[in-house]
């Protein structure tokens, strides 16, 4: 199993990232559309990428109301039934890692599913600061 891993010291904030997810998924470049996120902490001057760390913890499936969560037997990652999710944000609010959001207008979750296990943000990111790593 693997997960992404982040690099905030060496982010730049393109956003290539955030592009190529929303592409890959929904063949937009609308951010919006994106399951990695880069968040500007102005305070300390570093861009910072958020995505679903696949984290041991698995807060979003154990409290999501309508079991709309579960895990990919073949990815590891988090996988979203939008036919169940009924975009109540739970899983937002009890993640830690700030690695779930809901989309603004379909109000379904988003969840970094890993691109079947070969995620294509980590693949463009253009100075490294995404990376894979074995869990």
């Amino acid at each position: 199993m693997i997960k992404i891993a982040i690099n905030s010291d060496i982010c730049t904030g393109c956003r290539v990232c955030e592009l190529t997810c929303a592409f890959i998924h929904t063949r937009s470049f609308t951010p919006e559309n994106s399951r990695i996120h880069v968040e500007k902490d102005e305070f300390n001057g570093k861009d910072i990428p958020y995505v679903c760390i696949q984290c041991e913890e698995k807060y979003c499936i154990e409290n999501c109301p309508t079991g709309a969560l579960e895990i990919d037997i073949q990815t590891g990652a988090i996988k979203v039934d939008e036919e169940s999710c009924i975009g109540c944000g739970v899983c937002v609010r009890v993640c830690p890692y700030n690695g779930a959001r809901v989309h603004k207008k379909n109000k379904k979750v988003l969840i970094c599913d890993l691109c079947n296990g070969d995620p294509e943000c980590v693949k463009k990111c253009p100075v490294g600061a995404l990376s894979l790593e074995q869990i």
